[in-house]
Order: C-alpha cells, then structure tokens, then sequence
C-alpha cells in the first residue's frame, strides 16, 4: 500500500510540475497565431484543461489516503477488540483459579471456624488433589467407591476451570490475530497451566486410572484434559 501511495503521489508531483511549465509557455508568444494563448480567454481554457485532470487525480489520492487511514483503523479496531476479549477470559479463568475454596471447616483454638490459606485458589487446587490420592483421606472412599467424585464439591469447580481453559484456547485459535500474537497467547495460557493446574491435574488424572473410576463423568473429562497436553 505504501508503494502504491508512493507512486501515485510521484505522478501528481510531475503533473503538478508539467502545468506550472504549460501555464509559464502559454504566456508566451507563439510562432503561430493558433497557438497564440496570450490573450485571456484562450489562456483560461488552457489552463482549465490542463489543471482539471491533476485536481481529480489530487481528490482521487485524498480519498485513497482517507479510506486507507480508515481500513487501517479498522483493522486497529479489530486487534484491539480480540486483544480485549482473550485477556478478559484469560483473567476470568484467573479469578476462577483464585475463587477455588476446599469444602471444610476448620477452627482455631478458641472453636471459631476460619479460612487457611491451604484451602484457597491454586494452592487448595493442589492440596485437594492430593488428598484424593492419599488412601487415608478421600483417596481411601474414592478407591473404595464409598464416595463419587462427581459428588463432590470441589470436583465441580475444577471441571469448571478447565472447561474455561479449553474454551480460552479454541478462541484463540480463531481469533483474528497475526501468529505471532497467537503464539504470546498461548504461552500465557500455558503458563497458567503449568503454573497453577498441571500437577493438581496430574495428580487426579493418575488417581482415577488407579481407582478405575474411568467411567465418571467428570474424572474421565479430566483424564482427557491432562492426557491431552
């Protein structure tokens, strides 16, 4: 586009030059009395004839500047607004993330019930998964089948997360964006993972093929999600 714009600018500068050189000899005498454009009206309709062409060859590049400066914003418009959108989902599934709580009670000293940290956001994620391959705590029901997993609380707040992560990469994939942005995404997204879910993940992932519990919903969907990443 910067070519094109280079070379129509380059013929309106030569035509610009050709009509100040046309306008300067048709003031001159001519050796015939045809050409002879001294006198006002022929000179006039000279300059008239010569000078129309160059004016809707200068309207004709003022429109192109404008409508390329408009595609151009447009096409800003569209990045900014997908830009927009993955960073919104990639922070959802962050408070997503950070919103994860254990469901039970614990008190201190004095028998009020408080929150531990433990409990909380990616590091509950973890602890929670690891208490269901410990065979003492809900790895023992779950291998023994005297609980579901699907039963479970927490179970369904992290189905719901990965569901969230999958959904941020499809979008991904279709957004309209160059490679390259597609690429920093992506290594974002997998950050998260690799950061905050993928040993939790694992973890359930190898507990539920020990348990044989392959066949629950939401323990197969999360053996599918660890299995393929």
């Amino acid at each position: 586009m910067k070519r094109d714009l280079l070379r129509i600018l380059f013929i309106s500068a030569i035509s610009g030059i050709v009509i100040t050189i046309g306008v300067y000899l048709f003031q001159k005498p001519s050796f015939t009395a045809g050409f002879n454009l001294i006198e006002q009206d022929k000179l006039g309709t000279a300059i008239s004839g010569l000078t129309a062409p160059v004016i809707g060859l200068i309207s004709t590049v003022l429109l192109y500047l404008a409508l390329s400066k408009q595609t151009e914003s447009n096409n800003e418009q569209k990045f900014k607004n997908e830009s927009d959108i993955l960073f919104l989902l990639i922070n959802q599934l962050d408070l997503e993330i950070n919103s994860f709580r254990i469901n039970q009670s614990r008190q201190d000293k004095n028998g009020n019930a408080y929150e531990h940290p433990d409990d909380i956001g990616a590091t509950g994620i973890w602890n929670f998964s690891k208490s269901c391959t410990d065979l003492n705590s809900r790895g023992g029901k779950l291998s023994q089948k005297r609980e579901r997993f699907d039963q479970q609380f927490e179970a369904s707040a992290i189905v719901m997360i990965i569901e969230s992560y999958a959904l941020i990469e499809r979008r991904i994939i279709t957004a309209n964006l160059a490679a390259d942005m597609k690429e920093l995404f992506q290594s974002k997204l997998r950050f998260y993972y690799d950061l905050k879910l993928k040993e939790a993940l694992e973890m359930l992932a190898d507990a539920f093929k020990r348990y044989q519990l392959t066949d629950e919903l939401m323990p197969k969907r999360i053996i599918q999600f660890v299995s393929s990443r």
